[in-house]
């Protein structure tokens, strides 16, 4: 009896005659995808579809995991250049801020959320800026407020943010040396205090560089529990960013890699995953003198693992249109989807999310068309197997405007 009630509210959809792009598996045209409860039940061309299922005719239409976006602020900011609406860059001296925790101030009623849900966004890796070590990253399904998972969205820590490029450098004394010095203080503390905790609510622990909250927050990292995502663009910044992994014996992501594909070799070889923005092509500082716009492409080739990211809040709901230009640099499209889909989850633990397989979380987009055209749009969007409103506040506004203009009934 509570099976069958606890179906009956999450739902049993069927997908029929879809063009199914599984990410991992081969695509199936023409397939049938079953969804029991809050996960994918089946997937394939010749599956039946048992009664009781409510039927969604896709007559052709595309079918993808929701897109998920790998670096963002959504949740924590509101209005950018209002203070008190802007969580993401806690305005303190301090250039270490492992304690800050990206769940402590997420708001799922933001209305960023439900624009980036409008375009097949429907999970977000979100963290705190600011500093050397900038804070415990969150993973937040944007479902809406009234979901039946909204109480359980956001999850984490899923990785620890640090800086060592220009950006870090600023934070600490204006010098990328002082910025690597107090990440490696802070990890070489860190582990000290790891070991003997005892030793440091004695008090016999002296001169550590960080408080006990943050020396905490590297545990996860210091045990490869979760990634320490390095944000670094220049070519000899990520290879530094790379000796700071081996001697630490930690595992890192490195976020924006600009000149990535001048060192994809190694990175590829250090079997180190990479968060990039496909669009970025000119030298927007100077540490990205020698951007490209087939960065991605370039590091793909090289075997590197590549999430595809628009590092934005905002216009995370751009995801999709960043993929397009991906394909358009010469990304293969299966390799742009897996890069807002199944790398994503693998870098930030997320085992069954990212694909259509039986088993897998049911987080689901059906598309008017070929996701990366413009002209397509999302037309049921699933996260944890429910259904999800497409309103936003976009739309909300267009609406409005129009019947202003008479233009709508």
């Amino acid at each position: 009896m509570i099976i069958t009630a606890l179906l009956a509210a999450y739902g049993q959809i069927a997908f029929v005659d879809c063009d199914v792009r599984p990410v991992t598996a081969a695509p199936v045209r023409g397939g049938t995808v079953l969804v029991e409860g809050r996960r994918v039940r089946a997937v394939g061309p010749d599956v039946d579809v048992p009664s009781g299922y409510e039927v969604i005719d896709c007559a052709g239409r595309v079918l993808t995991p929701g897109l998920i976006e790998s670096d963002s602020q959504l949740g924590l900011v509101e209005i950018g250049l209002e203070p008190y609406s802007n969580d993401a860059m806690p305005m303190v001296e301090s250039s270490v801020r492992g304690a800050f925790d990206a769940r402590d101030a997420l708001d799922l009623r933001s209305t960023l959320v439900g624009v980036a849900r409008h375009h097949g966004v429907t999970s977000v890796v979100t963290a705190p800026t600011g500093g050397v070590v900038e804070g415990q990253a969150a993973w937040v399904d944007l479902v809406s407020p009234e979901s039946l998972y909204a109480d359980d969205a956001v999850s984490g820590p899923v990785a620890l943010a640090a800086n060592l490029g220009q950006f870090g450098g600023s934070m600490a004394g204006m010098s990328r040396l002082s910025a690597h010095a107090v990440l490696r203080a802070y990890l070489d503390d860190a582990a000290a205090y790891g070991r003997n905790r005892s030793a440091f609510q004695r008090g016999d622990l002296y001169g550590l560089s960080a408080t006990r909250l943050d020396l905490e927050a590297a545990q996860p990292v210091l045990q490869k529990k979760i990634p320490l995502v390095i944000e670094v663009h220049r070519a000899a910044d990520i290879r530094a960013a790379l000796r700071v992994a081996k001697e630490h014996g930690v595992e890192v992501v490195i976020l924006g890699a600009s000149e990535g594909w001048l060192v994809a070799d190694e990175l590829a070889r250090a079997g180190v995953p990479v968060i990039v923005d496909p669009v970025s092509n000119l030298p927007f500082q100077l540490e990205g003198r020698n951007n490209r716009g087939d960065n991605a492409v370039r590091l793909a080739r090289a075997g590197v693992r590549v999430a595809l990211s628009t590092r934005s809040s905002h216009n995370a709901g751009n995801l999709r249109f960043f993929l397009g230009n991906a394909v358009r640099a010469g990304l293969p499209a299966e390799v742009a989807l897996r890069g807002a889909t199944r790398v994503p989850a693998e870098i930030f633990g997320q085992d069954d999310l990212g694909g259509i397989s039986p088993g897998m979380t049911a987080n689901l987009v059906l598309w008017s068309g070929d996701p990366f055209e413009p002209a397509s749009s999302a037309e049921v969007v699933l996260i944890r197997g429910e259904r999800q409103p497409l309103e936003s506040r976009q739309t909300q506004l267009a609406d409005r405007y129009l019947r202003r203009l008479g233009l709508t009934p």
